[in-house]
């Protein structure tokens, strides 16, 4: 047992050695790496800070004890940049690309220095060298389409700024540049329409914040760089995973409208949702979503609701590669009325999800025959309910192994009682 813990420790020790061995190549004759890495910390804090000046000094002595440490230049750079020492960052970024032309922030930071002088042509290429990087930034690929519409290269713009919109479709900066672009490029029609979804998102402000020249405004590749594992410390907090969502309801052959008035189910009553369940309307409608006819893919169940009680319910059966065709009544599900909820379980074990609708008026249980297509049996299965029921679950409540009905209703608008 010691001869193991002696061998473990030795393993352990020559790891640690490897992993500082790098520093000495990248720091200066005797320069301490703690004091490198406590300067970098203070030179981010007060950039933080907007504090460009301090942060200068910081990152100058950085640059001067690790004077192999390429992120080291590129915080130096931003630093002299958001002080607006261009001559200084230029230096900073450059020597930053000649120890390390892989570092996508020097490539971006020497980019944004040279848009920010006016030089169009030059800004370029460090932007198409960190889009080659990272294909898919939005901020790299706005800024190209900024610089392409300097050049009046409007279509190659409008291209550039339509796949930073799909990355990132809530940016102000990269709607306006694109109405923008498209309008100069003769198509008004797109244009005006991406130009009113501008104004729609800077009127909101939690979007209304546009890419600028602060420091943190213009992308993730112009903030300071403080993963230390080249230089053999410890590496920074994982960041979090960035979730982007864009719209693809077009391309994905959903064609659902909900029938219902819309608004305010509690707003006083209106010529437009008074009469035949107007009111009970306006709190549906749900959606549920599982495979149904088994082959992998998750399928869509639109409940629907209209004021004259005549919606029917859609069942969207996925195609794959995220298209689907609507099948209608050919599923079997047939509910017409003011639909609320959907709620998909197997209850009868047999290893396919069956489909529960509520609506004003009660609820249907529909079992599924195994290939997609449904049989009602409400009455059988003693899943007979009235009243308004606004939404089911599925849940084993007994812990018996079956899935039981968990309904809610509340009184219909107008009425007392269940």
């Amino acid at each position: 047992m010691r001869r193991l813990s002696l061998w473990i420790g030795l393993v352990l020790a020559a790891g640690l050695a490897a992993s500082r061995a790098a520093a000495p190549q990248l720091l200066a004759p005797g320069a301490d790496l703690d004091e490198v890495i406590h300067a970098n910390n203070r030179g981010a804090a007060f950039m933080e800070q907007f504090r460009h000046a301090q942060a200068l000094e910081e990152f100058s002595k950085v640059t001067a004890k690790a004077p192999g440490w390429a992120p080291g230049f590129v915080n130096l750079g931003l630093a002299a940049f958001y002080a607006r020492e261009s001559e200084r960052a230029g230096i900073a970024f450059r020597e930053a690309v000649r120890i390390d032309p892989g570092l996508v922030q020097a490539q971006y930071g020497l980019g944004l220095l040279l848009k920010n002088e006016g030089k169009t042509d030059e800004a370029l290429a460090p932007f198409e060298k960190a889009r080659a990087i990272d294909p898919e930034d939005a901020d790299i690929l706005y800024n190209l389409g900024l610089l392409e519409a300097r050049r009046r290269q409007f279509q190659e713009a409008s291209t550039l700024l339509r796949r930073a919109r799909q990355i990132d479709p809530n940016s102000v900066s990269i709607r306006y540049q694109l109405a923008r672009a498209l309008l100069q490029a003769g198509q008004s029609a797109e244009g005006q329409k991406e130009m009113a979804a501008y104004q729609k998102l800077a009127a909101n402000p939690r979007f209304a914040v546009p890419t600028g020249n602060q420091y943190g405004e213009a992308g993730r590749y112009a903030l300071v760089i403080i993963d230390y594992a080249g230089l053999g410390g410890p590496p920074p907090p994982a960041r979090p995973i960035a979730v982007r969502f864009s719209e693809a309801t077009d391309a994905s052959g959903i064609l659902f409208t909900h029938a219902g008035p819309g608004g305010d189910a509690w707003a006083p009553a209106t010529a437009k949702i008074d009469g035949a369940g107007g009111r009970a309307a306006r709190f549906g409608s749900g959606v549920a979503v599982g495979d149904l006819d088994g082959d992998g893919l998750p399928d869509l169940v639109f409940a629907n609701a209209d004021a004259q009680g005549t919606a029917r319910p859609v069942i969207a059966r996925n195609k794959g590669h995220w298209s689907f065709e609507e099948v209608g009544e050919a599923s079997g599900v047939s509910f017409k009325g003011i639909g609320m909820g959907a709620a998909l379980g197997d209850f009868d074990n047999d290893g396919d999800l069956d489909l529960y609708l509520t609506r004003l008026g009660g609820g249907a249980l529909f079992e599924n025959q195994g290939n997609g297509t449904f049989k009602e049996i409400t009455a059988r299965a003693g899943a007979v309910v009235t009243g308004f029921v606004l939404g089911a679950s599925w849940v084993d409540l007994d812990h018996d192994g079956d899935l039981d009905l968990f309904l809610c209703r509340m009184p219909a608008p107008g009425s007392k009682g269940p």
